[in-house]
């Protein structure tokens, strides 16, 4: 994130790459559309209450929460550095966080732990592995954790240099930021530190760094630049030991594309709910006690509340961005299930 970035622009950029709308944050943080709106447009700042909300839902390390709420209420702009706030954490479809190297690589930090889906992380693998998918496209509605799933998969295979898949590096392409189709190819050679020569077509600059190297591109949020796609193409094709793992609300329709509809989060049957023991082994119920503990150290599934947390969980259908949104509401008067 560029450090002379304003807070309306923090903000924007930090609930974009997490496919939420201005209604969706402020039903997350309990406050009205418009108060998001004039955030956004640098029309207000917000009240104490609210940078809280933010710094607890957009999972702002402790040790930067003092300067990150003075740079959201415009005191001390320059001593706030965003680093590991918003980095696709727990289950954002995004992220401009601080940065993991591995050899090559510029994968954002993950500041929760990764929960399930370790079939899909193999199959996803899997199939990266395969000579002939050059192209992998991660589909599903806004929040079914397309993002989280697809870094999980990028940070494996960065750490098993012993197989040389990947040996010249796996670069992270959040591309939430950008809406012009124009500006991916400038975006991906800016995160690959591809310096733009004069008078040259990006596409040129980009194919002689990648030819010959074996690298995966993450291309993040891909759906609203999907006419770029060509491009995208293009660039495979003229390298051949490239790949990319691309994840988008709809496929991008070019030839050799590969997609893997990314599902929700395992749910146990409402009908007949196992005992608290057995419930806590799907992944949507793991989710939620996990990130509940985040707001309230002292919860914990009980008798009492596990078919509580069993219906919200099945209520938003196992998306993962909204069962964060759940937990982040919950109320701190008790350590029972009750959401405000």
């Amino acid at each position: 994130m560029d450090l002379t970035a304003s807070f309306s622009e923090w903000l924007r950029r930090q609930r974009k790459a997490r496919d939420l709308t201005q209604l969706d944050l402020a039903e997350a943080l309990g406050c009205s559309e418009s108060a998001i709106r004039k955030l956004e447009l640098g029309e207000r700042r917000p009240s104490r209450q609210i940078a809280d909300l933010l710094a607890d839902f957009f999972r702002v390390p402790g040790e930067e929460r003092d300067a990150f709420l003075r740079f959201a209420r415009g005191r001390d702009l320059t001593e706030y550095r965003p680093g590991s706030a918003g980095a696709a954490g727990g289950g954002g479809d995004g992220g401009d966080g601080r940065t993991v190297s591995s050899g090559n690589s510029n994968l954002p930090a993950q500041l929760t732990p990764f929960v399930g889906r370790q079939e899909e992380v193999a199959s996803v693998k899997s199939l990266l592995s395969h000579e002939h998918v050059r192209l992998l496209t991660l589909t599903g509605p806004p929040g079914i954790g397309k993002t989280r799933l697809a870094l999980q998969v990028a940070s494996e295979l960065a750490n098993e240099p012993a197989q040389g898949l990947f040996e010249h590096g796996v670069f992270f392409v959040p591309l939430a930021p950008i809406t012009e189709p124009e500006l991916v190819l400038v975006t991906i050679a800016q995160a690959l530190g591809v310096k733009d020569v004069a008078g040259r077509p990006v596409l040129a600059s980009l194919i002689q760094f990648l030819q010959g190297k074996y690298a995966l591109l993450v291309l993040d949020n891909f759906e609203q630049v999907v006419s770029s796609a060509p491009a995208l193409s293009d660039l495979l094709n003229a390298c051949q030991h490239l790949k990319a793992l691309v994840t988008s609300r709809e496929v991008l329709h070019v030839r050799g594309e590969q997609q893997f509809p990314v599902p929700p989060l395992a749910l146990p049957d409402e009908v007949d709910l196992p005992g608290v023991a057995d419930l806590q082994t799907y992944p949507a119920i793991l989710l939620f006690v996990q990130r509940a503990r985040a707001v309230k150290p002292g919860f914990s599934l009980t008798d009492d509340n596990a078919e509580a947390v069993a219906d919200v969980c099945a209520h938003v259908d196992g998306l993962l961005l909204v069962i964060e949104m759940a937990t982040a509401r919950i109320s701190s008067g008790n350590t029972s299930l009750t959401v405000r």
